[in-house]
């Protein structure tokens, strides 16, 4: 069938609108997630049934391909929460604490480490949210406060996306995207991801201890990201599947050496360096 919508202003607002509503509840008014997300969907049937002439049938199946897709990742996030509960009933982040602050008590060291290095290699392997899953509750044990816990690895990982998770993004593409050559279309790809890798790496240092952050932080940013981006880079002319999931393995190996990398100063998140 032919379609005839228009492509206008007016239909991309109304396409955007269902994720608007969806913010504006969980954030602006802090409704639980099943509550936001129950609205967010009826807004997102009666908009494609309305304005976008979508057939009810296309509506089920993309329904249920939704609900199929969310539950690979609940195996994921539920026992990631079932995990930080019994860790923290038992103490295993006071233990935890202790343990990171022999291996050093540099706290930007200890951020860019967890936040931007782990979660990377999380996302080369896993993926699905175990990143924020995981690091987040390993940040609150270091003394990160609970929004920046959150903030911190969703930036770190970003850039691992495509070809992370063992490539499932990459793979996922060129079974759906007849691209004229896959070689140079991942080379490019991987040049265009090793900016906001090296952009998440000096944010992270920013959010932590604004622009002294960024001064004391920068070597060690830019050999990871030499690590992480530059990896990737040779990587996906050999193997893209695999690409990411090495950079981000050999970067974690070069922070014993690089743990002079920062200053040695300790700072608290959120609080302006002296």
């Amino acid at each position: 069938m032919q379609n005839n919508l228009p492509i206008d202003l007016l239909h991309w607002i109304l396409a955007f609108l269902p994720l608007l509503i969806l913010l504006v509840l969980l954030v602006g008014l802090r409704w639980k997630a099943h509550e936001a997300g129950t609205v967010g969907i009826f807004v997102a049937w009666i908009i494609a049934l309305a304005f976008f002439q979508t057939p009810f049938s296309t509506l089920a199946v993309a329904n249920g391909k939704g609900i199929w897709d969310a539950i690979f990742i609940l195996y994921v996030v539920w026992p990631a929460i079932l995990l930080y509960q019994i860790s923290d009933k038992a103490g295993a982040f006071s233990s935890l604490r202790k343990g990171i602050r022999r291996f050093s008590q540099n706290q930007l060291f200890l951020v860019l480490a967890f936040g931007w290095i782990f979660a990377s290699f999380l996302q080369g392997i896993a993926g699905f949210g175990t990143p924020i899953a995981v690091v987040a509750p390993l940040m609150l044990a270091i003394g990160v406060k609970p929004i920046y816990a959150v903030v911190i690895p969703l930036i770190g990982h970003a850039w691992a996306n495509m070809f992370g998770t063992l490539a499932v993004g990459w793979l996922a593409t060129i079974r759906v995207v007849d691209l004229a050559s896959q070689p140079e279309t991942a080379f490019q790809t991987a040049i265009l991801l090793w900016l906001p890798n090296l952009i998440g790496g000096f944010a992270i240092a920013w959010i932590f201890a604004r622009m002294k952050g960024v001064a004391r932080a920068w070597p060690l940013i830019l050999i990871i990201s030499l690590i992480h981006g530059g990896g990737q880079l040779a990587l996906v002319l050999v193997n893209p599947v695999i690409s990411t999931f090495i950079a981000s393995t050999v970067a974690p190996i070069a922070l014993y050496p690089l743990r002079s990398a920062c200053s040695s100063r300790y700072y608290r998140i959120g609080n302006s360096p002296g």
